[in-house]
């Protein structure tokens, strides 16, 4: 019957949405506690396995890698660099970016609209445990480490290197 794949769909996600960050994405038995590597948010980042798949169609040097969180930041210096890099001509400009003294993120503004358009997804992140923090990171280090390699550069997103 058609709809029972999608019932058990809607309660796997309704159950999912009722569990914590922790209880996703760490598990713990009689040998200890793990990061829950089956879980999809952990899976995809695995920054370097992507950016292998990638590779299998582009060269490296055809490839550019953003900071988002530099984008959230100052996304003028980040766009510039877009521009140059891809060869366009100039179009950004500083006027274009208005900070938002609210949620303190940057905004879009174009000379024909009155109002900006705002850059920032509204979305509440999750409150994670210290303990849960220090598991994934451990975890994370090496994937990390490889991607910083593959890339070779580096960012401040979480200090993996202690």
């Amino acid at each position: 019957m058609v709809l029972f794949p999608q019932k058990a769909l809607v309660e796997k996600r309704t159950y999912e949405r009722r569990r914590t960050f922790a209880t996703c994405s760490t598990f713990e038995n009689t040998m200890g506690a793990f990061v829950n590597t089956a879980w999809p948010p952990i899976r995809t980042s695995y920054y370097e396995i992507q950016l292998r798949h990638w590779l299998e169609k582009f060269h490296m040097s055809d490839t550019i890698i953003l900071d988002g969180d530099n984008f959230r930041d100052n996304p003028f210096p980040v766009l510039k660099d877009l521009e140059s890099r891809l060869g366009l001509k100039d179009y950004f400009s500083p006027e274009h970016f208005v900070k938002d003294n609210t949620t303190g993120y940057y905004c879009y503004q174009t000379f024909s609209h009155s109002e900006p358009e705002c850059l920032k997804k509204d979305r509440q992140h999750p409150e994670v445990f210290e303990r849960v923090l220090y598991m994934l990171n451990y975890h994370y280090k090496l994937h990390m480490d490889v991607f910083y390699n593959m890339i070779n550069r580096t960012f401040n997103w979480i200090d993996l290197r202690h």
